[in-house]
């Protein structure tokens, strides 16, 4: 059986600082967007993270010394993942980083993903004990005509299919607009948003049976932070 979850990072720094920093395993890190807003989303949320810990210094120390803390907080050096993320990345021998823009290039990725492993003395495959994480996969849905039961069970079932041939754990995260301010259209809101069951009917038309896209993916993930026994009443509804 798949290991399969959906994790509550609220940034994509978050997301990258874990698998960053919890390199035990190969990981491929598919990124429902381009190369370009992802590090403009990986920039500000960073720069948030680094303005809030700076806020919180202030707000901690007593006012006559606000002043002299102030320069030493300027110089500290900028989070190495604002200024070298790439290059981590890039350099990182458990991090395999992948742009997929469509649904169609998503899932024509996910269907060729271990294909081409290559067998080890043992006859296992090179791939086994990896991870697979995908980032926004929900949002990729919410823009397209898929936005339904039908169009996100196509995109779950091929991706537990896909790790589970190579014998990989799956992890999904819908990631907070680190620019715009509770965006509609990003982070963990959509999981409660209701889906119409086939592809193409309107969403909120009368009449129309629907189902909230957690309810969709609870067929196979298990949302951390949430009680276990929820999420198993929830999933035999399906």
């Amino acid at each position: 059986m798949v290991d399969a979850r959906v994790r509550p990072f609220a940034r994509v720094a978050d997301l990258v600082d874990y698998l960053l920093y919890d390199s035990s395993r190969p990981t491929t890190l598919i990124v429902c967007s381009t190369r370009a807003k992802f590090l403009e989303q990986l920039a500000a949320s960073v720069s948030k993270r680094i303005r809030e810990s700076q806020d919180q210094i202030s707000s901690e120390e007593p006012l006559h010394s606000l002043e002299a803390n102030r320069e030493s907080i300027q110089s500290r050096p900028p989070d190495p993942l604002l200024t070298k993320t790439i290059g981590i990345l890039a350099n990182s021998r458990s991090v395999r980083l992948v742009f997929c823009t469509s649904l169609e290039h998503l899932r024509a990725y996910l269907s060729s993903l271990g294909t081409g492993l290559r067998k080890g003395s043992a006859g296992q495959d090179t791939a086994r004990g990896t991870r697979i994480v995908v980032v926004d996969l929900v949002a990729l849905h919410y823009m397209s005509t898929e936005f339904s039961a039908q169009g996100l069970l196509r995109t779950l079932a091929l991706a537990v299919e896909t790790a589970a041939r190579i014998t990989s754990s799956l992890v999904l995260c819908e990631c907070e607009d680190a620019m715009v301010a509770r965006n509609p259209n990003r982070g963990q809101r959509l999981w409660d948003l209701h889906v119409p069951i086939v592809s193409g009917t309107a969403r909120l038309q009368d009449g129309v049976r629907q189902i909230t896209v957690k309810q969709v993916a609870q067929r196979w993930f298990r949302f951390e932070g949430e009680d276990r026994i929820t999420v198993e009443r929830g999933a035999s509804k399906d």
